[in-house]
């Protein structure tokens, strides 16, 4: 029925169309439906047909005047929602939101059929629909009545107007719209609304404190859109963002989601916004490049955050003022896997020289995030760091201590070792004094290892080794042989050594102990040197040292090593056989003598320089009576007597001694 009435209008005159679709939508207002909205569509697309140039203003302000009412109305019943008895009571002031130029709207609203038995629609919804009508309503609306356009000037009875009045009143509209929508967090129209303004080439008219109200509403709810915004509006105004719009980009820049995001879009979008950036005056760029640093270390894609390295350095470069407390805050976003996003180790380096006293918490989380210490330097420079500020703390009296625990500096002496690196060893041994700690038996052995490979550090080397043993700590026979491996590449160095040990270099006491006569015992032994190995044996008993099982393990490799055929370039003589079986002889009667049983390493030399010297049955006769004596025995000395027998054609040997093999 409504439709075939707006048909016969349409047919009369635009004026008669208008009038009756207007008082059709204000006598059958009802909030909480859709009819008044689909009648101004109807209403809008019938005056798109027929024109703008005849309609009258007043009639199409009561049109607006109804829509507002319509919105008026939801916004009211979605906050008082009445109860079922008093629905009747409140028509009269529903009737109150309904223009009075239509007295018999109130009579359309029987009490039979009151509007509130209905379903509300979402205020938003309806909110946005208006928005769109309204602005459609007024962009074709004349600023005079009954005016007629001629080549951009309005003709009427009442005078000339120029375009500039409507074009005032479209961005009065434009602004009006956009602010609602932001005010009630509607994204999606607030985009809807800047995307026309920027189609019909309206963003002109925009006002800055609402662009810039846009962008900060935009930015922590999708920063990639708010950043295109601020392109496009800069692209079509020719106009450069204020510093507050890129403070926005900036600061929000950790705020997007990550499922939704590829990290390609935000390293294109980084390196974009550092362009506009450098384009700012400098004071600005201070201002901003910190706060865009800080947001990359804060978002999830190491990608983009590795941006944030180049960053840091370039402002130190050019000498941007960063203070220590800002610095701070650099420090506080390092992360153990994350450590390329910012060179955390110059940072605390930097805090350091401006005597800046940081967290604790924060210091110390920034080192330890260097595990596993693979990187020597960035670890030294930390460490460091952290040594002058706990000395600034000590000095200044304050209560900040930034104590390193004892097991990090443990694995930072381990790193050292592998790498090699003293000096950083070094500066662990000046934590451990500075912090109070007792040096424990692996620090002890990471130092001398780190010293045993670096050059021309054997000095440094045996003396650390020598303060170990006057602790207390014995070295293992892993550490005797990492050393010795390191002095065996060299008959000179083993000289060294033990000029060293000994104290005949003339610049340094002797250091004589037995895991330093052990090492230089093991490094002739495998060098298959048996006189070095012999020369250094006999000073034991001089200088007060008793002899250990792996010292009589090391004699009998290196007459081991000076048999084995592989390492001979001719055949043994019998003089030589019988010059071995006599040093063997001295060994095993040392050993009785001091009381050490013939097992575990020792054994094996012993058994393979037998088998060497084609002396088989005496390796059987002593390994059997290692089995009946239950000592302990290598599974490598079994595997080696059994293929001994194979090779010699004793089978059942063979297999009476591999059956004694351990899994």
């Amino acid at each position: 029925r409504m439709k075939r009435v707006l048909k016969q209008a349409q047919a009369q005159s635009p004026g008669v169309f208008l009038r009756t679709s207007t008082h059709m939508a204000s006598t059958t207002l009802d909030p909480s439906t859709l009819a008044n909205v689909s009648l101004a569509e109807r209403l809008l697309s019938g005056t798109e047909r027929l024109g703008a140039a005849s309609i009258n203003e007043d009639v199409m302000k009561t049109f607006v005047g109804t829509l507002h009412a319509a919105s008026s109305l939801a916004q009211h019943h979605q906050h008082h929602q009445p109860s079922r008895h008093g629905r009747n009571s409140m028509l009269e002031a529903e009737q109150k939101h309904l223009p009075q130029r239509f007295p018999s709207a109130s009579t359309r609203l029987h009490p039979r059929k009151p509007i509130l038995d209905r379903t509300p629609i979402s205020n938003n919804l309806l909110l946005s629909r208006f928005d769109q009508v309204e602005s459609a309503v007024l962009d074709n609306m004349d600023p005079r009545p009954n005016a007629k356009k001629e080549s951009g000037v309005y003709r009427s009875d009442k005078g000339t107007i120029t375009t500039q009045e409507k074009f005032e009143r479209n961005a009065k509209t434009l602004n009006n719209r956009l602010t609602r929508a932001i005010k009630s967090r509607r994204l999606k129209d607030s985009l809807e609304i800047f995307e026309k303004a920027m189609v019909t080439n309206a963003v002109d008219e925009l006002d800055s404190k609402i662009y810039q109200n846009l962008i900060k509403f935009m930015a922590p709810r999708d920063v990639l859109g708010a950043y295109s915004c601020l392109k496009r509006y800069e692209n079509v105004t020719g106009n450069t963002s204020d510093a507050q719009v890129y403070g926005y980009i900036c600061n929000n820049l950790d705020r997007f989601d990550p499922g939704k995001v590829r990290p390609q879009h935000m390293v294109d979008m980084t390196r974009s916004l550092i362009r506009d950036l450098e384009k700012l005056d400098e004071a600005k760029q201070h201002w901003l490049f910190p706060q865009l640093v800080l947001s990359l270390t804060r978002q999830p894609f190491w990608e983009v955050g590795k941006i944030a390295a180049g960053l840091y350095r370039r402002m130190v470069k050019e000498e941007f003022p960063l203070t220590a407390k800002k610095l701070e805050q650099f420090v506080r976003c390092s992360k153990y896997a994350r450590q390329k996003d910012l060179p955390y180790h110059e940072i605390l380096e930097h805090i350091a020289s401006k005597d800046g006293q940081p967290h604790t918490v924060t210091a110390i989380h920034a080192l330890e995030n260097l595990f596993p210490f693979t990187d020597t330097e960035a670890t030294m420079t930390a460490l460091g760091a952290i040594i002058d500020m706990q000395s600034t703390s000590v000095e200044s009296e304050s209560n900040k201590i930034y104590r390193i625990d004892i097991g990090a500096l443990e694995h930072i002496t381990a790193a050292a070792a592998r790498k090699p690196n003293p000096d950083l060893n070094l500066l662990v041994w000046d934590a451990l004094e500075l912090f109070g700690y007792e040096p424990t038996e692996t620090i002890y052995e990471n130092t001398i290892q780190s010293f045993c490979m670096s050059y021309r550090k054997d000095d440094n080397c045996f003396e650390a080794l020598a303060e170990m043993e006057s602790k207390g700590f014995e070295p293992s026979r892993a550490l005797i042989r990492s050393v010795s491996r390191s002095l065996r590449y060299s008959a000179s160095r083993v000289d060294n050594a033990y000029y060293i040990v000994s104290g005949k270099n003339h610049w340094s006491e002797p250091k004589w102990s037995v895991g330093a006569l052990n090492i230089v015992l093991s490094a002739c032994g495998e060098l298959g040197d048996v006189n070095r190995a012999f020369a250094t044996f006999d000073e034991f008993e001089p200088n007060g040292l008793k002899p250990n099982l792996d010292s009589y393990c090391f004699l009998f490799e290196a007459l081991d090593v000076d048999t084995d055929p592989k390492y001979r370039k001719d055949s043994i003589s019998e003089e030589a056989i019988q010059a071995t079986l006599e040093a063997a002889e001295y060994i095993l009667s040392a050993m009785k003598a001091d009381g050490i049983e013939l097992a575990g390493h020792a054994l094996q030399e012993y058994v393979h320089m037998l088998i060497n010297i084609e002396d088989i049955d005496k390796a059987l006769e002593t390994v059997t009576n290692a089995l009946e004596a239950n000592l302990e025995i290598r599974n490598k000395t079994f595997f080696t007597v059994a293929m001994a027998c194979c090779n010699r054609d004793r089978f059942d040997d063979a297999r009476y001694f591999s059956s004694k093999l351990s899994e």
